[in-house]
């Protein structure tokens, strides 16, 4: 099995799950699959790059802080990121370079306007080889 993400229906909220064979390439996958969830990220541009950094304990908090602070460049900077590399990721630590340009809706599709990344059922853990994560977002 290679890299992937799928969505998940939940009642208020949706989910997000991603995989692959190293945790930095599920992380990879979890944030494109955010991307993919509020607009088409085939439709920016990666003009600039933006470095992220968040220290939390734990995979599943470093995940979710992360979602978090996309979505506040998302909702405050209006950034838009069409691509992201893990540049460092440890059990305390994730920096992630995120590709993209200003949100422009005269340009860009918007699809879901996710609120936050939420606490509830969420999941990261190895299994057969692959890294698996579960994170619902409150939409």
């Amino acid at each position: 099995m290679s890299a992937g993400f799928e969505l998940l229906d939940h009642t208020a909220d949706i989910g997000v799950r991603a995989w692959g064979r190293t945790p930095e390439e599920m992380f990879a996958q979890a944030v494109r699959a955010l991307f993919h969830l509020m607009y088409d990220p085939q439709q920016i541009e990666p003009r600039f790059s933006r470095d992220v950094e968040v220290r939390a304990e734990g995979y599943e908090y470093l995940l979710v802080d992360l979602f978090n602070e996309i979505l506040y460049l998302f909702d405050a900077e209006k950034l838009a990121f069409a691509d992201v590399t893990i540049e460092v990721l440890s059990p305390q630590q994730v920096r992630a370079r995120l590709w993209g340009e200003p949100f422009d809706p005269a340009r860009h599709d918007g699809r879901i306007y996710v609120k936050a990344a939420t606490l509830h059922q969420l999941k990261v853990e190895a299994r057969d080889g692959m890294w698996i994560a579960e994170v619902y977002l409150d939409i």
